[in-house]
């Protein structure tokens, strides 16, 4: 008998570091994403996002490469293919600024000079398209084609792209390799989709790992846990030693385990990941300590994965990147060319989530929102401490509130403000706008 699990797709796994996280619901009816119509119309899909460490941000479409350096208000074009059909399907960009792109066609190309020139580099493999291109530092990358051939193929590089091999992860014709990452301990994991149903095998997709630089790859066999499910994305979060593998089509757990599947005990090695099986569709590390997850609902998290915050979608794309403005930035999806702009800055979010008490909406009112010079707050528990911090997180003021205050922030200039109003077993905090 098949279960199938949703509820964001969390599921436990036993003897192969079992990974327990927890979903807050705080804030599940609150928006995160706003949508904003600023590319070209004559993109008709966004396949990939990047940034590089001065925010520029970089969006590869069916038409080309377009970047912005005004967060997203304006695109100028950076690469467009050879030929119309040639388009660009992933990209990646490393610590010293280096670009590297995918299309679909038989080569890599980079540019060393934020995209105004390019350099094609011709690989071993090749396919359809592109899934994915990784840097691992500003030498090792590894890029991941669709081509549909005896497994999935891998591209690797480590010498900064002027030499390449290639390895084969799965067997299957119709596995290709949609993810990568690499621990500090330089373990591989890679995952694999498949285009079309299982056909009945148990070995179709799954994830895989290599401890050999990517030469040779192995299945991870999770007991009690069927290997035959497409995933798409992969997460690895070095402060909590989390594996996050995404998957859109929920979780199969087989009561017993397919004879074809090793039933031996596995010990768990310690320096293992633990791996965490989530319903997600993608997601990425921002400023190295914020995890920001897509899936039914935006998840957020502070420590590594093992509890999240959840935001109401839209849904996000597989990565998520940060502007020179301090805003979160995502593609909505493959099918469309619309982009996300979260609605809070990381430093806003580092605040909201950083809060020791648990955030309560209920017994306080603050109003009128936005203001410009007088700002009600009313609370049921007499006395109450309120910080004012700006969106940055820097505190501003710290006043005793009554249970109806009337506070004066004419002196304050126009933005975005944050209230946390402190009672006696509970902290509330509140976004305003100052007009």
């Amino acid at each position: 008998m098949k279960k199938l699990l949703f509820l964001m797709g969390m599921l436990s796994l036993a003897g192969f570091g079992v990974a327990q996280v927890n979903i807050s619901p705080s804030r599940e009816n609150e928006p995160f994403w706003e949508r904003i119509y600023t590319l070209s119309d004559t993109c008709g899909i966004n396949y990939d996002i990047s940034a590089n460490a001065n925010g520029v941000i970089f969006v590869a479409t069916d038409k080309g490469v377009y970047k912005s350096y005004d967060n997203a208000e304006h695109w100028e074009i950076s690469w467009q293919p050879s030929v119309s059909w040639h388009k660009c399907t992933a990209m990646d960009i490393a610590p010293n600024g280096k670009l590297c792109l995918g299309s679909n066609c038989d080569y890599l190309c980079f540019s060393e000079d934020d995209g105004n020139t390019w350099e094609n580099v011709v690989v071993p493999m090749s396919g359809w398209m592109f899934n994915r291109v990784r840097f691992f530092g500003n030498d090792t990358i590894f890029a991941l084609p669709r081509i549909g051939t005896s497994g999935a193929y891998i591209d690797y590089s480590y010498d900064g792209g002027r030499t390449w091999n290639y390895s084969v992860a799965g067997d299957w014709y119709l596995d290709y390799p949609t993810d990568i990452v690499m621990t500090p301990k330089q373990t591989l994991f890679v995952t694999l989709a498949y285009y079309i149903n299982k056909e009945g095998r148990y070995d179709a997709g799954g994830l895989f790992r290599s401890n050999d630089h990517g030469q040779h790859w192995e299945r991870v066999h999770i007991p009690n846990y069927p290997q035959h499910y497409p995933f798409y994305s992969l997460l690895y979060c070095d402060r909590s030693s989390k594996l996050i593998v995404g998957s859109l089509d929920g979780f199969e757990v087989e009561e017993q385990i397919p004879i074809n599947q090793p039933t031996e005990t596995i010990v768990q090695n310690r320096d293992e990941p633990e791996i965490c099986m989530m319903n997600i569709w993608g997601g990425s590390i921002v400023e190295d300590q914020l995890m920001v997850l897509s899936g039914g609902n935006t998840l957020l998290s502070l420590n590594g994965g093992e509890d999240f915050t959840a935001f109401s979608g839209p849904w996000g794309g597989r990565r998520v990147v940060c502007g020179a403005d301090g805003f979160l930035y995502t593609l909505q999806s493959n099918t469309n060319r619309n982009l996300l702009k979260s609605l809070y800055s990381v430093d806003e979010l580092l605040l909201m989530l950083s809060t020791s008490e648990k955030i309560a909406e209920q017994g306080v009112s603050v109003y009128p929102n936005p203001t410009t010079n007088t700002l009600n707050i009313e609370h049921y528990s007499g006395h109450a401490l309120l910080n004012i911090f700006s969106s940055k997180g820097v505190l501003l003021e710290t006043l005793s509130i009554g249970t109806n205050s009337a506070i004066n922030v004419s002196d304050y200039s126009s933005g975005f403000y944050y209230l946390q109003i402190i009672e006696q077993e509970k902290t509330t905090i509140r976004k305003i706008i100052i007009l």
